[in-house]
């Protein structure tokens, strides 16, 4: 199910039956337990291996779209949920901190805010450690 892409960085997906996709989630290992972006669902016979990285601490949403299964952590381990600010009126879970782009997140993420997206404040996540980029989708034209 995770799939490791640098020591602390792990991505996992799930299909969404409805749309017929597939889904991508990442979780990063920090000291005090796990960071999930835009966490799809996880099968329960699964989350030991999620919980053998460590504890959901924090979920962070690159924007509306993200909220998919924050939930379900928020619900079994009293994650905090970390949203664009500009999406606040679109969300619909109880978001414990907002944030801008520029600002630092945990797991040593950096929010980048885009234009023309989805959703007035759906971001990127710049991982510095890996120097990844983490989407959860992309609109954009030929320049």
């Amino acid at each position: 199910m995770l799939v490791p892409l640098s020591p602390d960085l792990f991505h996992w997906t799930a299909l969404d039956v409805i749309h017929k996709r597939h889904l991508n989630g990442y979780a990063i290992r920090i000291k005090a337990g796990l960071v999930l972006i835009d966490p799809p669902s996880v099968p329960e016979n699964s989350l030991p291996e999620l919980e053998a990285l460590g504890r959901p601490r924090i979920v962070i949403l690159s924007g509306r779209a993200g909220e998919r299964r924050a939930k379900q952590f928020v619900d079994w381990y009293g994650a905090r949920v970390l949203a664009p600010e500009a999406d606040q009126k679109l969300l619909r879970l109880p978001i414990a901190q907002y944030y801008r782009s520029g600002d630092t997140l945990p797991g040593g993420l950096k929010a980048i805010q885009l234009p023309d997206q989805r959703t007035p404040g759906e971001a990127v996540l710049l991982h510095s450690a890996t120097q990844s980029l983490i989407a959860g989708h992309l609109v954009g034209e030929p320049a």
